[in-house]
Order: C-alpha cells, then sequence, then structure tokens
C-alpha cells in the first residue's frame, strides 16, 4: 500500500518532565516496488519444430518494468527437469535437434528501479518435433540399361532418419532433361519396356517423417 508514496517519521522526545513536540523527518523519495507478474503467463508463439523459430512475448506485470531478461529451458515431455540452454537469453529461440521429444519453457524476469521481480516461467510447448527429412546424398540406380533389365534404385542419404520412402520413375531425353513420370513405376525396382528405349531414366525419392515429406531427391 505504500508503493506511489511517500515516508516521513515522526519521533517524539522524553525526560521525566513529559514528551517533546514531535519532529518531523525529511519524506522519502517516491516508494516503488519490484514488479510482480499478473496473468497471463508469459506466452510462447511459433512451430514446436527443429529449425522453426519461436518467440516469447512479455507478460503483463505491475510497478512499470523497465527492462526484462529471458532464459529458455529444455524441459522432459511433461514440462518438468528442466535444464537452462545455453546462450539462449533473447525473446527468441530456435530449437535445434537437441531439443526434438522436449519441450521448452521461457522464464522472465522484469526490472524496474527497485530491482528484478520474481522470475515467471511459461507454460511447456508441445513437443519439439524434428525437421522433415532433407537430402545429403542423392540416391544411385545400379542394373544394366537395356530393355528388359532390371533397374534398382537405392536410397540417398537423409537428415534426420526418414520414417518412409516413396519413389517415381521418369523417362527423360538423351541428356537427361524433358522428364516425364512413368506410370505405375513406384517401386524401388524397374524393368525397361521399349518405350523407354533410346531415353535415360531418373527416379525422384521422397523421405518422409512424421512431421511430412521433404523435397524430391532425383
Amino acid at each position: 500500500g505504500d508503493v506511489g508514496h511517500t515516508i516521513r517519521v515522526e519521533e517524539t522526545a522524553s525526560n521525566v518532565i513529559g514528551p517533546g513536540s514531535p519532529a518531523t523527518s525529511e519524506k522519502t523519495a517516491m516508494v516503488t516496488g519490484v514488479p510482480v507478474i499478473t496473468k497471463p503467463l508469459p506466452p510462447i508463439t511459433g512451430t514446436p519444430q527443429q529449425g522453426q523459430k519461436l518467440t516469447e512475448h512479455n507478460g503483463t506485470w505491475t510497478n512499470n518494468p523497465t527492462s526484462y531478461t529471458y532464459l529458455w529451458q529444455q524441459c522432459n515431455s511433461s514440462g518438468r527437469g528442466c535444464t537452462t540452454i545455453t546462450g539462449a537469453t533473447t525473446q527468441e529461440y530456435i530449437p535445434v535437434a537437441g531439443d526434438v521429444g522436449h519441450t521448452i519453457r521461457v522464464q522472465e524476469t522484469a526490472s524496474n528501479s527497485a530491482g528484478p521481480g520474481t522470475a515467471a516461467t511459461s507454460e511447456p510447448t508441445p513437443l519439439i518435433k524434428p525437421e522433415v527429412p532433407k537430402n545429403t546424398k542423392l540416391p544411385t540406380i545400379t542394373g544394366t540399361p537395356q530393355q528388359g533389365e532390371k533397374l534398382t534404385e537405392h536410397n540417398g542419404t537423409w537428415e534426420p532418419v526418414p520414417t518412409s520412402y516413396t519413389y517415381q520413375w521418369v523417362q527423360c531425353e538423351s541428356s537427361g532433361l524433358g522428364c516425364l513420370p512413368i506410370a505405375g513405376a513406384t517401386n524401388q525396382e524397374y524393368t525397361p519396356v521399349a518405350g523407354d528405349v533410346g531415353h535415360t531414366l531418373r527416379v525422384e525419392e521422397i523421405a518422409s517423417n512424421e512431421v511430412g515429406p521433404g523435397r524430391p531427391a532425383t
């Protein structure tokens, strides 16, 4: 109740005869209080996925904060057992591979001339998902490039590790350009037919995980 006011003190001295007249001190400076969080807690927006930016938004605080500090934390699936993420001290954070399968929280501390308030911790994000697979090494084709001879596609290298693949063989010009899908050729194996003679063949491989498909690797 003193916040926003000044304070004085009256001092009265006494002896055996009795008390003297009160002496009043000079007033204090305006009484200020450290910030106190009110609802809502600082929210986090963004897609909870590796490589996708998360943004913290300031909560509502009393006593007119003049500055804020932030501390992002990696937590378990229930939002507990949190550990500090080194260097994550701004309002934005981009989850990395090590955050996948964890939840993320952020602690916000507001300060004013009276000092810092008690840190307020956001609700945890949903579990951080991995990014879609990215190809790091193209798929290959083995076999004899001849009508009636089986060709086999071998998976390329993808990160993070995919959970499934799809395939589409395409018939191309002699230069390898101008490719068109071959109907029904969606397995890792394909046997060229008479219509393929004089053409080159490619195969488009798409790797997927729980998030979705990556871009085709040809």
